[in-house]
């Protein structure tokens, strides 16, 4: 043996088959793990963002409710359709109306000079909107239910959430 080792002139100089196989198993491992852990954050991620647009369309159309039931004509509040309609006569405008529609709620404003402007707060699909108005608190109120959850805790979420505006004196009728 050790003629052997002195013909080649070195002792060990190369890895064998199977340090080479078993480095080549720990490297695809760590790398399916790595993979795995990017595909769970990435859909983390779009459940996160998904959400958040939820709760920004909902905002941004609970603070335009509010602004404009509030600072809306004493005269002029009114549900219709059952409850898919709202029209108010605001003070800088002549008429604002909401209205349900199959991907959220459109508010049309026209003012006094004919002009209009329309805007759509894009909602889940599953999310349906009634109006509601309690004559006896002047509270104009939007019901926000989300019909076809497939977990307790979406329902949680949506279930019974309630936008509330409350009008001046007089103003509902």
């Amino acid at each position: 043996m050790r003629a052997l080792n002195a013909a080649h002139g070195r002792g060990r100089a190369a890895y064998t088959l199977i340090e080479m196989v078993l480095v080549v198993g720990l490297i695809a491992a760590a790398s399916s793990a790595a993979v795995g852990l990017m595909r769970t954050a990435m859909r983390a991620h779009a459940r996160t963002e998904a959400a958040y647009e939820e709760h920004h369309a909902v905002e941004s159309f609970a603070e335009h409710f509010r602004r404009d039931v509030a600072g809306g004509d004493s005269s002029d509040i009114d549900v219709g359709n059952e409850g898919s309609r709202l029209v108010l006569a605001a003070e800088d405008t002549a008429r604002i109306a909401y209205a349900t529609e199959a991907d959220g709620i459109a508010r049309l404003e026209t003012s006094t000079d004919g002009a209009m402007r329309s805007e759509l707060y894009t909602l889940p699909i599953s999310v349906t909107a009634a109006f509601g108005i309690d004559r006896r608190n002047g509270l104009v109120t939007v019901h926000l239910v989300r019909s076809d959850a497939a977990t307790v805790s979406e329902r949680s979420r949506w279930t019974g959430t309630v936008i509330e505006a409350a009008a001046r004196r007089g103003a509902v009728r």
